[in-house]
C-alpha cells in the first residue's frame, strides 16, 4: 500500500468510491447488512464498511496513487478474505477496475487482501 497522508483520492477516483457505494447499498446480496462510506479515511484513503448485526463484517479501503490520485489500490479486512482473493485474482478484476497484483498479506496486525489496480 502506498503511504502518504498528504494525498487523496481524485475527484474521478472518488466517484468510483461512490458508486461502489451505493451499488453495496441497494444490491439484495447486502440486504441485512449496513454498508457506510467514510470519503477522507487513513492515508489519504475512503473505505467502504460492511457491518451486520453492529459487528464489522469488511472494510474496502481505497489508497491513492502517489501523483495523480487514482485508486493504486484497494486492501480488504475482515472475514472470507480467501474467498475474495479467489474470487478477484481469478477474474483479475475489482468493482470494474482491472487488477495488476493480489496477495494476502499475514504479517500485520490484522490480514488484508492487497489488490493493487492497473491505472485508468
Amino acid at each position: 500500500m502506498w503511504s502518504s497522508s498528504s494525498k487523496k483520492l481524485n475527484e474521478r477516483s472518488m466517484k468510483i468510491v461512490k458508486t461502489v457505494y451505493n451499488n453495496m447499498k441497494s444490491h439484495p446480496t447486502y440486504t441485512g447488512f449496513t454498508v457506510t462510506i467514510d470519503e477522507y479515511d487513513i492515508e489519504g484513503s475512503a473505505s467502504i464498511t460492511l457491518t451486520k448485526n453492529g459487528q464489522n463484517v469488511n472494510k474496502f479501503y481505497f489508497y491513492p496513487k502517489h501523483g495523480n490520485g487514482n485508486i493504486e489500490s484497494i486492501a480488504i479486512y475482515g472475514a472470507q478474505l480467501n474467498g475474495h482473493f479467489s474470487s478477484i485474482n481469478g477474474s483479475k478484476n475489482v468493482f470494474g477496475l482491472k487488477v495488476s497484483e493480489i496477495e494476502i498479506v499475514t504479517n500485520s496486525a490484522s490480514p488484508f487482501v492487497d489488490v493493487y489496480i492497473e491505472d485508468y
